[in-house]
Parts: C-alpha cells; structure tokens; sequence
C-alpha cells in the first residue's frame, strides 16, 4: 500500500471518528433537550394542581417556570449553534487536509 494511500485512509479515519463523537454529543443533547421540555411539562403541571386554590400565584409561578424554559431554549440554540460551528469548521479542515494530500502526491 502506497504512502499516500496510508496517509488518505489515516486522514478518512480521523474525520469518521470525529464525526462519530460529534454525532454522540449531538444525541446527548438531544435526549437533554428532551428531557427538560418533558421536566418542565410535569413541573407545570405540578405547579398548576399545587397552586389551583390560590389563582393569583399560579400565574407568577408558572410564568417564572416558562421564563426559565426559554432561558435553557435560548441556551440550547447557543449550543446548537457551536455544535454546527464545529461540524462546519471540522469539514472544512478534513477537505483542506484531503486536498493537501491529493495535490502534494
């Protein structure tokens, strides 16, 4: 097997690999993501059953609950954002690096 052709397999392996861990922290977050919209369903729901005899603090309670919600939303799209980032900047080494290779052959 040609050198080049061990450096192109080598650079392929890394970028599976990468991509793979990348994958898993994408599910991760996901399954996080999920997690809290569920959480924060049930607290609702807690909220408004605990809270149905005193109408004039489920409004501040489950109002506080939803600000939070969208505090972590916009956190999450923070996240997302760098995540895509990533993916992006990692591509765009790998075809950089695959170029690199093909033109020095």
């Amino acid at each position: 097997m040609s050198n080049l052709r061990q450096q192109r397999e080598a650079l392929e392996n890394e970028h599976r690999y990468y991509q793979k861990r990348l994958d898993s922290i994408e599910q991760e977050y996901h399954y996080m993501k999920r997690d809290m919209m569920n959480h924060t369903d049930r607290l609702c729901n807690w909220t408004s059953h605990f809270y149905r005899d005193i109408p004039n603090h489920l409004g501040a309670a489950t109002s506080q609950l939803w600000q939070l919600r969208d505090e972590f939303d916009m956190r999450m799209r923070r996240y997302e954002g760098q995540l895509a980032e990533e993916r992006s900047r990692e591509r765009k080494q790998y075809r950089k690096r695959l170029d690199d290779l093909e033109y020095h052959r």
